[in-house]
């Protein structure tokens, strides 16, 4: 903070003396570490402008427009405290609760309606499964051609990786038990059999006897999993 006041040093005869100018007082300052709703403001448009500007960029100024984080609050001075705030812009923030993520998922379904076609979530399994309606399209000749046990799916296991095959499933699993698993080709299954209906055809439980049993170089399901 600045202060107007002037001090003075005399030397005489004697020796040396020190004068802090005339009495006065300077007020304590706390340091600032919050952002006013404006500032918050200021610093999202700046966040949002250079996504992917590091703290330390943000406080020195190196942005798009120069604008730094200092030039909007003196709490922004700390790269630290820069990088709090800018993950929690950015969504990336360090730790968030089961019902943040039940939220985000739940918002996520709305934005991709018709993708997420089977999930569970119990017992330590979990198993999310995606179709489109493109990708559910392409086991339509299989479908129509069940008067018995049929071939199953081809496999980057059999066949290799992403050369010639369209997915017909995708699937989520955090494990690769039997249960996992067991959730998967329920939904590949069930898939089948909802395009089967959809064309006339009957469907009872024993077309699936045999089902992955032989591959057929036509299509496949794709599992990822995380452990």
């Amino acid at each position: 903070m600045p202060c107007q006041n002037q001090s003075q040093i005399i030397q005489w005869s004697g020796g040396i003396r020190y004068m802090n100018g005339i009495y006065h007082h300077n007020h304590w300052m706390l340091p600032v570490i919050h952002l006013t709703p404006k500032e918050k403001n200021r610093f999202e448009t700046l966040v949002g402008t250079n996504p992917k500007s590091a703290p330390a960029a943000i406080v020195s100024g190196n942005t798009v427009d120069g604008t730094s984080g200092p030039d909007i609050s003196s709490a922004l001075i700390h790269s630290g405290r820069v990088g709090r705030y800018r993950s929690a812009i950015l969504g990336k923030a360090e730790s968030k609760s089961g019902d943040d993520f039940i939220a985000s998922f739940m918002q996520y379904q709305k934005d991709n309606p018709n993708w997420i076609i089977a999930e569970t979530m119990l017992g330590g399994v979990s198993v999310v499964s995606g179709q489109t309606p493109f990708m559910a399209s392409q086991l339509h000749d299989e479908a129509l051609q069940i008067d018995g046990p049929f071939n199953g799916i081809v496999s980057d296991a059999a066949h290799g990786w992403w050369r010639a095959w369209v997915p017909v499933l995708i699937s989520y699993s955090n494990g690769a038990s039997e249960q996992h698993f067991e959730h998967h080709f329920l939904a590949l299954l069930e898939s089948i059999a909802s395009i089967a209906l959809q064309n006339g055809k009957e469907v009872i439980d024993e077309l699936f006897a045999s089902v992955c049993i032989i591959f057929k170089v036509k299509f496949y399901e794709l599992i990822i999993t995380i452990s």
